[in-house]
């Protein structure tokens, strides 16, 4: 699956107080379950491995991972949320309960993240910091609880927004003003695109190894450079088609592709018509 066809069906969505007498077992999900620490500090062990939940943090456990959810002493205020990531499993609205280790198989199993990126999320993600999600996860709780008209459809395009900055955040992708390097090499980029640029050339601006740069364009955008591009060179060619009367051979050159047939075909095949169709549309 992609996450752009993300459609999620929410089973339930509840607040959880962790105080430091609250035990739980370790438990497998039968579907995904999606953590977001409001306050204070839990700890959650996943396949084996402790790791810290604090305020702002989202942690995502696919079914089928073994997990365990803690307190420390200061306790934790959590929202849960259970959920498929399509509308499949759609007519099993009833709350479905983990099961413990030693009654787990994959034949019980409702749903299951399978996505094609990031692959940490088909088994857990966690990320750190994610404030900015806060008021549509509290959202989806008060939506599940109090039920009213289209209350499905809207908890579903909550968390899908949810997912996705989650995914991004992942990934990465940074507040493109900050001074940070991988912001800064995305923005030269966007600046830039309608020159001849390469991963050997932008690495050799930034000091950086072609690969990395390769890497970095591929997880802050989910397409090659050579792709990314296109998207952006083909974007202002749309641009000029819509809002100038500058001729066709002209876009093409001021838009950095080398010739217009070379132009003529990418644009075909990203909008099914010739520029010069798309423009008298």
């Amino acid at each position: 699956m992609k996450l752009e066809n993300l459609q999620p069906f929410i089973r339930y969505a509840q607040n959880i107080r962790l105080n430091k007498n609250t035990l739980f077992n370790e438990v497998v999900s039968l579907e995904p379950r999606f953590f977001y620490c409001l306050n204070g500090k839990a700890e959650v062990k996943v396949n084996g491995t402790l790791y810290s939940l604090e305020k702002c943090d989202v942690l995502i456990v696919n079914s089928g991972v073994p997990y365990r959810v803690m307190a420390s002493q200061s306790g934790a205020d959590l929202c849960l949320i259970n959920f498929d990531l399509d509308q499949s499993a759609n007519t099993l609205t009833r709350p479905i309960n983990p099961v413990k280790v030693k009654d787990f198989s994959n034949d019980k199993i409702v749903s299951r993240i399978n996505v094609d990126y990031p692959t940490k999320l088909n088994e857990f993600l966690l990320v750190k910091n994610v404030q900015y999600v806060q008021s549509r996860i509290v959202s989806i709780v008060n939506e599940y609880q109090l039920q009213l008209v289209y209350f499905k459809e809207k908890m579903s395009g909550l968390l899908a927004n949810c997912i996705l900055d989650v995914v991004r955040s992942f990934s990465a992708i940074l507040n493109l003003n900050e001074n940070d390097i991988n912001g800064k090499i995305i923005r030269y980029v966007n600046d830039n695109f309608t020159k001849p640029l390469s991963n050997l050339e932008i690495g050799k601006i930034f000091n950086y190894h072609p690969n990395y740069i390769s890497a970095l364009v591929k997880t802050a955008t989910g397409k090659s450079l050579h792709k990314y591009l296109l998207h952006l060179r083909l974007l202002k060619a749309v641009s000029l088609l819509q809002n100038t009367a500058m001729p066709v051979n002209e876009i093409a050159i001021e838009c950095g592709f080398c010739d217009l047939a070379y132009f003529s075909g990418y644009f075909k095949r990203a909008y099914g018509v010739s520029p010069s169709k798309f423009r008298n549309v």
